[in-house]
């Protein structure tokens, strides 16, 4: 490739322009042409010196854009897979899919230089802060697809189990809730983009998950649940799950109405131990609904309650546009694909009596006599 060093900042600019045009076949652009910045910054009565460092970093993007890697558009039908990584100065991310031979190919890479502010982050949070600018980025790309999240650090983890959903993590998990996005340990490297995108960006060693503030903050806090009387699983016909939540001054609960398909009914109450409003209790009922489903091993139900506002979210119909109700939909939204079908369905107050009242004992609020 002919290219002569730049003369001068101009040229310098204008180098540094067509490179930016180049941005997605180049992994880790921003910190290939990092040692430029100095340049950038001269003021006109400043000489320009050209230095080692700048001919070795303008040789490399020679050398790279020689041989430069093969892109290939996503296929529908395929999940893909996203590195992450990210620096003290910069965050990157290459997205990736397997072909018909399983070999990883890149589809796209992404990088960028981080702010005085951004600098300041944990090495958890920039690395979350790559996930969310790699999603905004490719939103195109991403949406109709499973995407696998790489890296070494359990992101979604960290930031589904922080105990308040405030700030710059609860902007980013609320405009991560639109994607199906599942985490996978960052172990083998299968192709040449994947190693080099790696190489590129070694990234920083992130402290033990169980050593974090959030390792032993609960999501859902709440009592054991023991199941005295055995059930039985029936596989013919879908079980019903009703669920309801209520709120009062002094509590919060949780009624639950299992119904197997012969028609036997299973009904549990729980108070929420922690104030919340009455749409977090309707969520806490049907992931507590759930999950007991899912440790009987149950492969179909059909999910029933009368809160408009969370079947809708669940089913993507709605936005959830509030943080504090983000954390527990994507939870919902998580357990779905443990059963084989699940279906559900708005009712009426008055055919959701069952775990109504169950939700209302909870909370604290005195049942009339003839209701007991």
């Amino acid at each position: 490739m002919e290219a002569l060093p730049p003369r001068n900042k101009k040229e310098l600019q204008s180098l540094l322009g067509k490179i930016n045009f180049l941005r997605r076949f180049i992994s880790n652009s921003t910190g290939k042409i990092q040692p430029f910045s100095s340049l950038l910054k001269l003021k006109q009565e400043q000489t320009f010196k050209w230095e080692e460092q700048h001919h070795q970093a303008f040789q490399e993007i020679k050398d790279y854009l020689s041989n430069p890697p093969v892109l290939s558009p996503p296929k529908r039908g395929r999940p893909l897979k996203l590195y992450v990584s990210a620096s003290e100065v910069s965050i990157g991310s290459l997205l990736v899919q397997d072909n018909k031979e399983g070999k990883e190919q890149a589809v796209y890479y992404l990088s960028r230089t981080l702010t005085e502010v951004e600098r300041r982050y944990s090495a958890i949070e920039r690395l979350c802060l790559a996930l969310y600018f790699t999603a905004v980025k490719l939103r195109h790309y991403m949406l109709p697809h499973t995407i696998y999240i790489i890296a070494k650090t359990d992101l979604i983890k960290y930031m589904l189990t922080r105990p308040m959903l405030r700030g710059r993590i609860g902007k980013w998990t609320l405009a991560l809730t639109e994607f199906t996005l599942r985490y996978v340990p960052q172990k083998a490297v299968k192709g040449q983009a994947v190693a080099d995108f790696l190489a590129d960006h070694p990234g920083e060693e992130i402290e033990n998950m169980d050593s974090l503030d959030i390792a032993n903050a609960n999501l859902l806090t709440r009592a054991h649940v023991c199941l005295n009387n055995p059930i039985y699983p029936i596989h013919l016909k879908p079980w019903k799950l009703y669920f309801d939540g209520s709120k009062t001054d002094k509590a919060s609960g949780a009624g639950i109405v299992l119904e197997e398909p012969l028609g036997i009914r299973h009904c549990y109450s729980f108070q929420l131990d922690f104030q919340c409003t009455n749409n977090r209790a309707e969520y806490e009922a049907l992931i507590i609904g759930l999950e007991i489903l899912v440790e009987l091993g149950i492969q179909s139900v059909e999910i029933l309650g009368d809160s408009m506002l969370v079947l809708k979210q669940v089913a993507g119909e709605y936005k959830c546009l509030s943080p504090s109700l983000a954390v527990y939909l994507i939870a919902a939204r998580n357990l779905l694909p443990e059963f084989r079908e699940a279906t559900w369905e708005h009712i009426p107050r008055e055919e959701n009596f069952a775990a109504n009242e169950l939700a209302q004992v909870a909370s604290g609020i005195q049942m009339p006599e003839d209701c007991i």
